[in-house]
């Protein structure tokens, strides 16, 4: 009897194993070694394999959210009690019903679906491979939560719904894995990666969450916004190296003035706790309301808040990987570099500061050092939640409800798609984004009148009463930058871009309704059906007129490439209103017939079918034939150079790759191809890349002097040099080109951005349709300027190059007005400027793109600009 009471009361306290603990080994005894054990970094097989070890516990199931950009399995852990993972669709059932209130009856229904539901938090680890510590905490985590029996942790699991992802960049996590082991005692341990470590992302992984380009971002914004609804939300990452070993919220000003208020008082309630936390274990140099703002609505962090989510971030400082580091006081490592050491570095200070109370006084550095702070943070954050359970899933129910009444009581009501555009299918996609991310569309089954204006069945209606008007709101206004100097006479620089209004970005035509209208309206449910492709004209006609317009035009013109289908262009306008210049009149055969529907599907395109005297009076049509496009990427990291390859997979075109061996060696480059694209690349980069001591030997160095005159000699030779933004400056300097670039040093932190500066925003511009770079764009467009360029076209001097034939402008600035979406200081240097310019240099052209016309996949509206620069390589002039 008395050894029973003792059995009793050691099994009340927790200390007793339970089968869970003996069947999950400790991460430690699984991998041979601490997690963040120096120079141990673990790839995502192991990982991924110790997760699924742990579904054998009874507190732990196994998710999987889809596959990855690479095809790895993307997994996430849901970590609860037994008798919760029993009923796991009941408790989904209540969190979609606290997201949505609409489904909630009444008061007494509210008050015992807050009481009794568990909470749900989201843990979100290893979207920057490159941070390596949070995939390693996450095991910690997972290990604790799954087999301890502490009272602690059973209070914690009894009220919540723990859901964790280990790496949200899988393909990442090997290659920086791989990439590290390669370095081990090399002069450049820890450094040098010569790729990008996503796919197509890289760190701009972390800049998809509003545009959803990505699998990775599909996969947990799927599982976010339609299957889950946690209420609290934290996203894992690491920081410079220097100066502060940790952020927690609060964040510095500005902040985006659609989120609730309330929703930053409880982020600010639990960055409170993680400091707190982290001080009771003896960690020093916690910093909060600095580096980090809550403008930008496109991260890991901000969409979940558009989605009434409390979503709190965590910043660790980094080390090399896994190679510790020495810091001084001045928060310099032992190698001399700079104090921030990379993403959101901190100053140092030896003094305590109000928002830094117990300073770091430098030292090593390690990687488990970075995991420790990572995981008081992240159980923090879970007792946090639980402790006040009642008033975040209370409040989760009012965000919504006060959303919905803001959108009834106020401007905007509404926001309608209408269904002529210029661009179908860039307007289908624009809807579709939105009904990925729970925004509600709905079709108007009727005419109806709003503001006075009426529109016919088919508009599509996006109405403001909605649980997430937040984020309605971010895409479809057009955002104003608050305006803010340092203490330096200086313009504060955002974290990251200040203006994204989505229909600007992607030339879609959108109205904003003020006042309220009636409409008999059908929520589509299933998804955005695709744009329903056209054709008119007589049945006996004998070739298609595709009128210059949409994107979707190329992923026509590519598989007619493909399908050695025989078309032509048509160079300049006629007398047919639809027949723009660079149009397409493709001829109607059996073959073509027979293949229509593959050939079609998809796209978003308006079709008129020609007799064969429309054809005759098309004159001077001419063949473009497929151009061999050359991609080139640099042995250091672009973010750019994958996005263009992104954009140009989305839309079907074939390329190859090129790295400065392919340039600078081998037959003639004008013998292989008739277009190589420069993406956005800095001129420094360009010519140099990485230093033979920053990487292996082999992936150092540029262009140099040798793959310049490459690319002149290409050129003159007839190919087509298309240089983006950044990459515009190497024919300006290298080329002997006269023209001015007007907005030098635009990344240079010591330029006095008092007199320009214009950091991620949309811009009013002018486009030139019949120019072969211009075909198919409005005269009138909004383009993207992401520290972008402006040019002018000076006298020609003893500089000049006696191979420039002439310069044509495809697009200026507009000449007043120039800011529609974000911030511009000094409209005046660039008011009017050419932004495309048209060289003719030789017998080839170069184009300098210089707005970023596929940044990060995102601005639809000026893709087209890049795929005629392409096409026009081919294209007789």
């Amino acid at each position: 009897m008395k050894l029973r009471v003792i059995l009793t009361l050691f099994l009340f306290l927790g200390f007793a194993p339970r089968a869970s603990l003996a069947q999950l080994p400790s991460p430690e005894e699984y991998l041979g070694h601490r997690a963040g054990a120096d120079k141990k970094l673990v790839k995502w097989a192991t990982i991924e394999a110790y997760f699924r070890k742990a579904a054998a516990t009874d507190r732990v199931r196994i998710q999987e959210l889809g596959l990855s950009s690479e095809g790895r399995k993307m997994i996430m852990a849901v970590i609860a009690m037994p008798e919760t993972l029993k009923e796991l669709d009941k408790h989904k059932a209540v969190q979609r019903k606290l997201a949505d209130p609409r489904r909630i009856k009444d008061d007494d229904e509210k008050k015992q679906l807050v009481q009794t539901s568990k909470i749900v938090i989201y843990i979100n680890c290893g979207i920057h491979a490159s941070e390596t510590a949070s995939a390693l905490m996450s095991m910690e985590l997972l290990h604790e939560l799954a087999t301890r029996t502490t009272p602690e942790i059973r209070a914690l699991l009894d009220k919540a719904i723990v859901l964790l992802t280990p790496s949200s960049n899988p393909d990442g996590t090997d290659i920086i894995a791989n990439w590290y082991e390669s370095t081990l005692g090399k002069e450049w341990e820890g450094g040098g990666l010569p790729w990008l470590y996503h796919k197509y992302a890289g760190h701009d992984n972390n800049r998809d969450w509003f545009m959803l380009n990505l699998a990775e971002t599909r996969n947990i914004s799927k599982m976010l916004y339609t299957d889950w609804f946690p209420t609290v939300v934290l996203d894992v990452h690491q920081m410079g190296s220097g100066g502060a070993r940790q952020f927690v919220p609060p964040y510095k000003p500005p902040v985006n003035p659609n989120i609730d208020p309330v929703m930053h008082q409880a982020t600010d309630l639990l960055g409170a706790h993680m400091a707190m936390d982290l001080a009771r274990n003896g960690k020093k140099g916690v910093v909060h309301s600095s580096m980090f703002d809550l403008w930008w609505a496109g991260s890991a962090l901000s969409e979940p808040r558009n989605h009434n989510m409390v979503a709190v971030l965590s910043e660790t400082a980094s080390c090399k990987l896994a190679t510790p580091i020495t810091v001084g006081k001045d928060g310099k490592t032992k190698d001399g570099k700079g104090k921030g050491g990379g993403k959101g570095g901190a100053q140092p200070s030896p003094a305590v500061t109000p928002n830094t109370l117990d300073p770091w006084p430098g030292g090593v550095w390690r990687l488990r050092d970075a995991v420790d702070y990572q995981l008081i943070v992240s159980k923090s954050v879970l007792t946090t939640s639980t402790r006040f359970h009642d008033m975040f899933q209370s409040n989760y129910v009012k965000f919504g409800e006060d959303a919905i009444a803001r959108g009834k009581a106020g401007a905007p009501f509404a926001w309608l798609v209408p269904q002529e555009q210029r661009d179908p299918g860039a307007a289908r996609h624009l809807l579709h984004l939105m009904d990925l991310k729970a925004v509600e569309v709905h079709r108007a089954d009727e005419t109806f009148t709003a503001d006075g204006v009426e529109y016919p069945p088919g508009t599509a209606i996006l109405f403001a009463a909605q649980p997430y008007r937040a984020q309605l709101k971010n895409m479809m206004e057009r955002q104003a930058y608050p305006k803010r100097m340092t203490a330096a006479g200086q313009i504060e620089r955002p974290y990251d871009v200040t203006g994204w209004t989505l229909p600007l970005q992607m030339g879609v035509q959108a109205v904003t309704v003020a006042k309220p209208f009636e409409v008999k309206a059908t929520k589509f449910t299933g998804g955005v059906p695709k744009p329903q492709m056209r054709i008119s004209g007589p049945q006996d006609g004998v070739a298609w007129l595709v009128p210059a317009a949409t994107n979707d035009d190329f992923r026509l013109i590519n598989r007619l490439h493909k399908g050695n289908i025989a078309f032509r262009m048509l160079p300049k306008e006629s007398d047919n209103p639809k027949a723009l210049a660079g149009s397409l009149v493709i001829p109607i055969t059996p073959s073509l017939k027979e293949g229509q529907a593959a050939l079609l599907d998809g796209l978003g395109l308006t079709l008129q079918r020609l007799t064969e005297d429309e054809v005759k009076s098309l004159a001077d049509l001419r063949a473009a034939p497929s151009p061999r496009m050359a991609l080139y990427q640099p042995f250091a990291p672009s973010m750019d150079e994958g996005w263009t390859r992104l954009v140009l997979e989305q839309f079907e075109f074939p390329y190859k790759t090129v790295h400065n061996p392919d340039l600078l060696k081998g037959d003639a480059l004008r013998e292989r191809f008739d277009c190589i694209v420069l993406p956005s690349i800095s001129l420094k980069t360009l010519m140099a890349g990485q230093s033979v001591k920053a990487t292996d030997p082999k992936y150092s160095g540029g262009l140099g002097a040798d793959g310049v005159k490459r690319l002149q000699e290409f050129v003159k030779a007839g190919g087509t040099l298309v240089c983006i933004d950044d990459s515009c400056n190497l024919p300006i300097r290298q080329f002997g080109l006269p023209i001015r670039n007007l907005i030098p040093g635009a990344e240079d932190l010591k330029v006095d951005n008092t007199k320009f500066f214009c950091p991620g925003s949309i811009l009013a511009a002018t486009s030139d349709p019949s120019h072969p770079v211009g075909y198919g764009r409005p005269s009138a467009l909004s383009v993207y300027f992401a520290r972008s360029q402006a040019f002018e076209v000076v006298k020609s001097d003893d500089k000049t190059s006696e191979d420039v034939k002439d310069i044509n402008v495809v697009c200026r600035y507009a000449d007043k007005d120039v800011l529609e979406s974000g911030f511009l200081q000094g409209e005046d240097v660039i008011a009017g400027k050419a932004a495309v310019l048209d060289v003719s240099y030789g017998n080839g052209h170069v184009i300098l793109l210089g707005c970023r016309v596929q940044n990060r996949a995102q601005p639809h509206g000026t893709f087209r600009l890049l795929f005629n620069a392409i096409q026009s390589s081919t294209l007789e002039r």
